[in-house]
């Protein structure tokens, strides 16, 4: 897996995901209820080139973790996750995702504008929803949301699928450029540790 961290105390594991196991069967059943809707809402149908997943991962927020900044996975449009918390998000506590309510739609705005912007429609009304474990919630990407501080003693893991329309990619949340390996430490090279 790969791992971006997202905050302080919040890692995301990019899944590489197989038919089977766990982590394929709750992408399945995400899959299941996302596709129809998402096509819908990109006016791909039946079309064989309709919507299809682009990743899935993990977000771990730690115990202690504090609130994001808002952001949004992606400004184009055709793009959504499918969010499904592996643990009770029911108490604030835990840090559930909050939503701005409109904030896909209308002017653009830059991914990471804050809450308080100003549209024609006003403010941004913005909520969380308490959501069971196993529950799944599907945003568009251009939403602006975050994370809330996990102020449970526990960490708090939502598995996510991302899906597009033919021809959307995500360029934006994980890195194409890899980290280089770390150097060797001296005592490494003067014990004669192979470079």
């Amino acid at each position: 897996a790969e791992v971006c961290e997202r905050g302080e105390g919040r890692y995301d594991f990019q899944l590489k995901l197989q038919p089977f196991g766990r982590w394929g069967r709750m992408a399945a059943r995400a899959r299941a209820f996302a596709t129809p809707i998402c096509s819908a809402a990109c006016d791909a149908g039946d079309d064989e080139d309709g919507v299809r997943d682009l990743f899935s991962g993990c977000v771990l927020s730690m115990s202690g973790a504090p609130a994001q900044w808002p952001h949004r996975d992606g400004t184009d449009d055709g793009m959504f996750n499918c969010f499904v918390p592996l643990v009770p998000l029911a108490e604030i506590s835990a840090g559930p995702t909050e939503f701005a309510l409109g904030t896909h739609v209308g002017e653009p705005l830059p991914p990471r504008s804050v809450y308080d912007v100003t549209t024609s429609a006003g403010p941004p009304r913005v909520t969380s929803t308490p959501l069971a474990a196993g529950d799944l919630v599907l945003f568009d990407y251009r939403v602006l949301h975050r994370g809330l501080a996990n102020t449970c003693e526990r960490p708090r893991p939502v598995f996510y699928l991302a899906l597009g329309k033919a021809g959307r990619l995500d360029t934006s949340n994980f890195p194409a450029t890899q980290l280089a390996d770390p150097p060797l430490l001296m005592e490494d090279t003067v014990a004669g540790v192979d470079q």
